[in-house]
């Protein structure tokens, strides 16, 4: 009986370990996205990666510290966003913001799509 409480414990942590490095898979995984879309400099590219993980970690943190209050995270989140954005903008030059401008368009698009398709708010069929 030990023994299984320890491997539950064990298994458990090696999960909530994988899980608190996500962002550094989602913003490397953006970043090769962008540098391969936006022909992005190394100097640019630098600085995009920095963008990134800084945002990915000031989520992570707002998460953590204001799991309750659930207005609040929200906000948080709109906010780093903004300004992730903007200090984006900021790194590119006029071309690549046109092209950054489509992309962000096109994943909102499919994002709304994927959400349709998910989307149970509908009335369920009756049953006969």
């Amino acid at each position: 009986m030990k023994k299984l409480i320890l491997i539950t414990f064990l298994i458990a942590g090696t999960i909530l370990g994988a899980q608190a490095q996500n962002h550094k898979k989602g913003a490397g995984k953006l970043s090769k996205t962008l540098t391969a879309k936006l022909n992005l400099t190394s100097d640019q590219q630098t600085k995009i990666d920095a963008i990134l993980l800084s945002k990915g970690k000031k989520l992570d943190s707002l998460t953590t510290a204001a799991k309750s209050d659930t207005k609040a995270v929200k906000k948080g989140k709109k906010q780093i966003n903004t300004d992730a954005e903007l200090q984006i903008a900021k790194v590119l030059n006029a071309n690549q913001k046109q092209v950054y401008a489509d992309f962000k368009a096109a994943k909102k698009a499919k994002n709304k799509a994927r959400a349709a398709l998910n989307d149970t708010t509908g009335t369920p069929p009756l049953k006969q």
